[in-house]
């Protein structure tokens, strides 16, 4: 079975939020990012698919990823890198594909909803075990 790669971007707020996205079609919310296309780095598909999903341009706090998971998910494998960033100018995030997301909020780390992208799910455990630091 193959591994599909994912690569998104923990967004944090001045208040230390996280900005997640409501899927309707799954009805889960989920961290900005999707698959690295073919001859694109993790990093370079986290960039481009906050734009596409969010319309912003990110800084990114570390080159280095803050961390990553392996999941399974409808009989399919895979492996997601996460960074850390803000964005750029506080330009406000918009949903850039309605087709696909709903809503776009920020929540507590330590608040989030229960319906959790199991991308997401990995990510909440880590941080909250302190697995991954946030600063």
């Amino acid at each position: 079975m193959n591994v599909i790669n994912l690569a998104g971007c923990i967004i944090l707020n001045e208040d230390n939020e996280i900005l997640l996205l409501y899927r309707p079609s799954h009805d889960h919310w989920e961290l900005p990012g999707g698959k690295v296309e073919l001859g694109e780095t993790f990093l370079e598909a986290a960039i481009r698919e906050i734009y596409e999903e969010l319309g912003c341009n990110i800084n990114i706090v570390n080159l280095n990823p803050v961390g990553d998971a392996n999941f399974e998910e409808k009989e399919k494998k895979f492996y997601y890198v996460w960074f850390l960033g803000h964005i750029k100018n506080n330009e406000a995030p918009r949903i850039k594909e309605p087709q696909i997301f709903s809503d776009l909020r920020y929540f507590s780390i330590f608040d989030l909803p229960k319906n959790l992208s199991s991308n997401m799910k990995f990510l909440s455990q880590k941080i909250q075990s302190k697995k991954i630091q946030l600063e």
